[in-house]
């Protein structure tokens, strides 16, 4: 067994095929080729000697050995992750790097140009954002700071609850049609695998399922089709709202609001570039989402 040929990279890769099952969801967690994390894995098991994953079907699953390689990996990246945070955590300055995690049509829908504000505001401060209809995992440093729609965010996270997301039925304009019931209509959404649960139980509760001949995984995805004339769908009010050839189908429905937070690690609370980031985009969002609300601390 050479060991000594062995580096963090191998253990990575172990770990996020134990814990994808899968070359391809490896590749994406990675962010490399699939050929890349296929020809680490044999060198791993090569130079290791044994092998650490049964194939079946594309499903790659461990071995006693790969089991043990895998926690041994999720041990050392947990480590790391700690010293990472609390050396963060000591950090005062109003300079540095912040990673946030956010949706697409927030970001494109609000953030976008608060974000240049705040940087012209806090020049030393470099942003850099992740979008992505998941909510990132904070505590793994996938991200410093996250704006998202959440009912109940993890108890490890703290933040701030700036508002509450408002949605409505929308339709372009000249497919509107009050005397037209809804069940009539072509209905767009977002595909099962975006996990939109709270659109996909509102939409069966109201028989719309049934009536959805569209699906696309993302909110601006379904503006898109909708300003198109696909169909009617949900909609954020602070999106649609703006958008000149939409016009609202009925009243704002009220099972279908999510509260908005920002969020962060607790050992990020005392990071100054942090608070500066909470503090600014609370201030930003709150009045456009019309709600005062206590922190999560």
């Amino acid at each position: 067994m050479n060991v000594d040929a062995l580096d963090w990279n191998d253990f990575r890769t172990v770990l996020a095929i134990a814990e994808t099952g899968s070359l391809m969801g490896a590749q994406k967690k990675l962010s490399v080729s699939h050929a890349t994390v296929f020809r680490r894995l044999n060198d791993i098991e090569k130079q290791m000697g044994v092998r650490l994953f049964d194939r079946h079907n594309g499903v790659y699953t461990p071995t006693a050995a790969g089991v043990e390689v895998a926690a041994t990996a999720g041990r050392i990246e947990n480590d790391v992750i700690d010293v990472a945070r609390r050396v963060a955590g000591e950090d005062y300055s109003l300079t540095g790097y912040i990673r946030m995690a956010t949706t697409d049509s927030l970001f494109s829908g609000i953030l976008a140009p608060a974000i240049a504000d705040f940087m012209q505001e806090y020049p030393g401060i470099q942003v850099e954002v992740v979008v992505s209809n998941f909510l990132l995992d904070i505590s793994r440093h996938e991200a410093d700071v996250a704006i998202f729609p959440k009912m109940n965010p993890p108890e490890s996270l703290i933040g701030r609850k700036v508002g509450a997301i408002r949605q409505a039925v929308y339709v372009r304009s000249d497919l509107y049609s009050p005397d037209t019931s809804l069940s009539d209509m072509p209905w767009v959404a977002t595909d099962k695998a975006s996990l939109y649960q709270l659109l996909d139980k509102w939409m069966d509760g109201n028989g719309f399922s049934d009536k959805c001949n569209f699906r696309v995984n993302s909110i601006n995805g379904m503006l898109a089709a909708i300003r198109g004339g696909v169909g009617v769908g949900v909609l954020p009010c602070y999106l649609a709202n703006t958008d000149s050839s939409l016009v609202q189908w009925g009243e704002v429905i009220d099972e279908m609001s999510s509260d908005l937070w920002i969020l962060t690690h607790r050992d990020y609370r005392n990071v100054s570039r942090v608070r500066a980031f909470l503090e600014y985009f609370s201030n930003c969002l709150r009045p456009v989402f019309r709600y005062e609300a206590p922190t999560q601390e």
